[in-house]
């Protein structure tokens, strides 16, 4: 599936997974996770049908509708084995060994471990497996990292978590220590509770819920009195992955251990109202309140905090004034960092996604719209805001971008809740105010096409002229994109782009990007 688009692929993947599994409900984003798994050589042979076919039957029908946290890494079918790797040496399958179990661990912490110099990775066998980003050795394909796991032993690989956790106490990360130390000796599991859990309250707050849930679990059958506070992380980790049977699961056994804890009672009613869909076309302005006050208290961090707060006011205020509401919901989204940015978990970029979509559906900007579902759908839980408004939105702009097609549209109704036969009667943009509708495309600038300017025929001039590179970032920063993302798109490295971007913002005389796109769009300083 290599040479075609991200689209294609993915609707090509859940139409593998559905005829499979004998028709079982597929979500996008896990469709997406196996399409990339299967890719790991880009070569886009037929081999790539029969990995997504055998991954999709080894999954539970929970994991496969999106609902319960995917392993990591996916299991290593046999249609995924490659033979590269049997001609390795020690060292470098050694090497190998220890990017694949701690793919998160700093490159110094990584040599240190292994007890390798940085040679054997930069020059050595293990080379065309690995690669740096930002500071970390990431498996250049899922699949060879599957098959690295898969092939070593129990007591290699209990020594090699040995060697990280003695590696994290050197470095003074007792925390991450605890989470090997469980792994070399299970049997100390009860007395490492507590840093495991402190592990996984940094792992949620740094944006990694699915980590978050997995430490937590480790921790919740041993964890005695704290073990209210492993379900309750636990819990938390799966609703912000978008796996809400696990959020379940962990919500009623933290319940039960402290049947007072408002917060959890919160977040079960939230779960269920978000499952089941409204009874009419829209939640209630008290359900919608309800909702996102019950998130926002939640959240793990802070700008998802911020975001959900911001999304609730946007939308109990769209009840009674969607005029104030659209230009409340144009500042969140033009404020707030990229939907690719890693402060997000999974469930919160979904939010923001989402808004985005109906920012852009109702002011019938549907191509632009159509380019984000195709950007988002592979890796985002897309159903869960808004009940599963996302179907409507993929109706709505049936062949505009690949892979926006009835495949998707059909995927998203077999995972979404009751109510998505609303779509059948009314669209999207019919579901609000025309005045909304008339004023919305200030949202549209997030999504514009490369190609065209996303600045307003009246748009302010700066104090000095622009280079022409000056005005591609400034092009880029109005279209909500990272440094890194303009980067990518010109060609030139993010370093390079945020000096442009600083030369930009001091000629137009503004202190922020945020400020630089209100200028952009009202007009005020």
């Amino acid at each position: 599936m290599g040479s075609r688009s991200s689209g294609t692929a993915l609707t090509a993947a859940l139409r593998v997974a559905r005829i499979a599994t004998g028709g079982l409900p597929v979500a996008p984003h896990v469709a997406g996770r196996l399409a990339a798994f299967a890719d790991g050589d880009g070569d886009g042979d037929g081999g790539d049908k029969l990995i997504i076919r055998d991954l999709a039957r080894t999954l539970s029908p929970a994991q496969l509708r999106g609902s319960a946290i995917l392993p990591d890494p996916l299991p290593l079918v046999p249609s995924a084995r490659t033979a590269v790797l049997d001609d390795l040496g020690t060292a470098a399958r050694r090497l190998l060994l220890f990017a694949a179990i701690d793919p998160d661990l700093p490159l110094p912490g990584l040599l240190d471990a292994a007890g390798v110099e940085i040679d054997l990775l930069l020059f050595g066998d293990p080379r065309p497996f690995l690669t740096i980003e930002s500071g970390r050795v990431r498996f250049t394909s899922q699949r060879m990292r599957a098959q690295v796991l898969c092939e070593a032993q129990g007591p290699e690989r209990r020594a090699v978590h040995a060697a990280l956790a003695r590696a994290a106490q050197r470095r003074g990360r007792t925390h991450s220590a605890a989470r090997h130390l469980v792994a070399s000796d299970p049997r100390r599991a009860a007395e490492l509770a507590a840093p495991l859990l402190a592990h996984a309250e940094a792992r949620l707050a740094a944006g990694d819920p699915v980590d978050a849930h997995r430490l937590a679990l480790l921790a919740a059958p041993v964890s005695g009195g704290s073990a209210h506070q492993a379900w309750k992380i636990a819990a938390l980790g799966a609703l912000w992955a978008g796996a809400f049977d696990d959020a379940g699961d962990g919500l009623r056994r933290a319940i039960e251990l402290e049947p007072d804890d408002t917060l959890l009672h919160d977040l079960m009613r939230t779960r269920e109202l978000m499952l089941a869909g409204p009874a009419g076309a829209l939640y209630t302005p008290e359900e919608t309140e309800f909702i996102f006050r019950s998130l926002a208290a939640s959240a793990p961090g802070a700008a998802e905090r911020t975001l959900l707060t911001q999304l609730g006011d946007v939308y109990t205020t769209a009840y009674r004034d969607p005029l104030t509401s659209d230009d409340m919901l144009a500042r969140t989204l033009l404020s707030s960092p990229a939907i690719e940015d890693s402060c997000w978990s999974p469930h919160a970029a979904a939010h923001r996604a989402v808004s985005e979509l109906t920012a852009l559906v109702v002011a019938g900007e549907l191509d632009a719209a159509a380019r984000l579902i195709e950007r988002t759908a592979p890796v985002l839980p897309l159903i869960l805001p808004g009940a599963g408004i996302v179907a409507g939105h993929v109706r709505a702009c049936l062949g505009r971008a690949p892979g926006v097609d009835p495949e998707l549209a059909r995927a998203y109704e077999r995972i979404g809740p009751p109510t998505l036969s609303r779509f059948e009667e009314t669209s999207v943009a019919e579901m609000f105010p025309q005045s909304l509708a008339e004023r919305a495309g200030v949202a549209a600038v997030m999504a514009a096409p490369a190609t065209q300017p996303s600045m307003p025929r009246s748009a302010p001039l700066p104090g000095e002229p622009l280079s022409a590179r000056q005005q591609e970032v400034l092009t880029g920063v109005l279209r909500g994109l990272s440094n890194r993302e303009i980067g990518d798109e010109l060609g030139v490295s993010h370093r390079t782009v945020e000096v442009h971007a600083t030369q930009v913002l001091r000629k137009y005389g503004v202190p922020s990007r945020s400020a630089l796109i209100a200028l952009h769009t009202t007009g005020r300083r």
